[in-house]
């Protein structure tokens, strides 16, 4: 007799089997020096990838922090003074 899962046990269900299978490739990877090797260096490739993309993120981050602040300045100051005609 089965009992029937409700969806969030079927999603711990899921995860449990998906870890077990993560956890059975990384004894395998572990196990077999060249191909540790060959995943400690796309590991590396990966961090430096990932330090890239930061490094964008900030960029455009800090672009929009300045495009926030000067639109709040243009505000904060209209309507003060006469349009020029």
């Amino acid at each position: 007799m089965s009992e029937k899962m409700t969806p969030a046990q079927q999603e711990e269900n899921w995860k449990a089997e998906s870890d077990a299978r993560t956890l059975a490739m990384a004894d395998a990877i572990s196990g077999d020096p060249e191909r540790m090797k060959r995943a400690q260096k796309a590991a590396a490739g990966l961090v430096k990838d990932e330090e890239e993309r930061e490094e964008e993120q900030r960029v455009m981050t800090d672009a929009l922090k300045r495009l926030a602040q000067k639109r709040a300045s243009k505000a904060q100051y209209k309507g003060r003074y006469p349009k020029s005609e």
